[in-house]
């Protein structure tokens, strides 16, 4: 149990940043949207698509393995209520970042 504490900031981390990195591009490209400038939003959702998008698959990717090896290290059942409700939360917000991609997308396609 001495990696424990690692592997619990390498789950509580990307869990931060993905849910900051969400909020922080939603604000950012609905301001641009209303201000109307078409090439400050295509710039925005340029560097979205090719910078945040893979980093914010790769953090989301990680919140399973992370999770399951701390389960695993400390012992407890897959079976306990918290983490089967952890586990609809995920998919939850793995169904609102492929939202947030297909309406960047269409934003795009514009």
């Amino acid at each position: 149990m001495e990696h424990y504490l690692l592997v619990r900031i390498l789950h509580g981390a990307p869990g931060i940043l993905l849910l900051l990195g969400l909020i922080a591009h939603g604000v950012m490209l609905f301001k641009a949207q209303r201000a109307g400038d078409a090439a400050v939003l295509a710039r925005k959702l340029r560097v979205t698509l090719l910078y945040s998008l893979p980093a914010f698959a790769v953090l989301a990717l990680s919140l399973p393995l992370t999770g399951w090896w701390l389960v695993d290290n400390v012992g407890w059942p897959l079976g306990q209520t918290w983490l089967l409700l952890g586990s609809i939360l995920y998919a939850v917000l793995m169904l609102l970042g492929l939202l947030l991609a297909g309406r960047l997308a269409a934003w795009r396609a514009l």
